[in-house]
């Protein structure tokens, strides 16, 4: 589990930078979607860490939810800003690259919940020798 904390870790950290990159050649629109990003990703390991250290699962799906709100306003956000055209032909790449970061935080947060949700779930069984 600790491998896939710091595998979301990772992505979250990379994200900013990445969008910086994406901004310096002009393949995202406005600055503004950097810090939007950044604060997203903030807000999402800062959940995470809390659901990692105190085993709750609401916590682990209030993290999950910030990468499906990424997931749902980014496309809603280029399409109506640069035209469904524009989104198409010049920034398609930029928005599958954050798409698919999205995507894979939402898929490790759900394991890391299964997980901890199994490992809680075998601890609260009585072993073999107390029974």
């Amino acid at each position: 589990m600790r491998s896939l904390y710091k595998a979301y870790l990772a992505l979250a950290i990379a994200a900013p930078p990445l969008f910086l990159v994406y901004l310096a050649f002009d393949l995202v629109c406005l600055p503004r979607a950097a810090v939007f990003e950044l604060v997203t990703g903030a807000v999402s390991v800062v959940l995470l860490t809390l659901a990692y250290r105190t085993h709750r699962t609401v916590l682990y799906a209030l993290s999950g939810l910030v990468p499906v709100v990424t997931v749902v306003i980014s496309p809603i956000v280029m399409v109506t800003r640069l035209g469904a055209e524009k989104f198409l032909h010049d920034r398609l790449l930029a928005f599958v690259t954050f798409e698919i970061i999205a995507m894979t935080q939402i898929v490790i947060i759900t394991l890391m919940a299964s997980m901890d949700r199994a490992a809680r779930a075998s601890a609260e069984r009585p072993t073999a020798a107390h029974a």
